[in-house]
């Protein structure tokens, strides 16, 4: 079963935005790579189910 890393990623990210930190910017950075690997997985997912 491959790990869902890209959620978990994204929810790092955002927790890592709220509030008043110094590591936002690389926050901010990290979303973007994780919403990728989201949205890649999510493609993998619905080609090997349509197939």
């Amino acid at each position: 079963m491959r790990r869902p890393l890209g959620l978990v990623g994204l929810a790092l990210a955002i927790v890592g935005c709220v509030g008043h930190r110094r590591g936002k910017p690389l926050a901010v950075i990290g979303v973007v790579p994780s919403v990728l690997v989201t949205l890649f997985g999510l493609a993998i997912l619905v080609n090997m189910a349509t197939r």
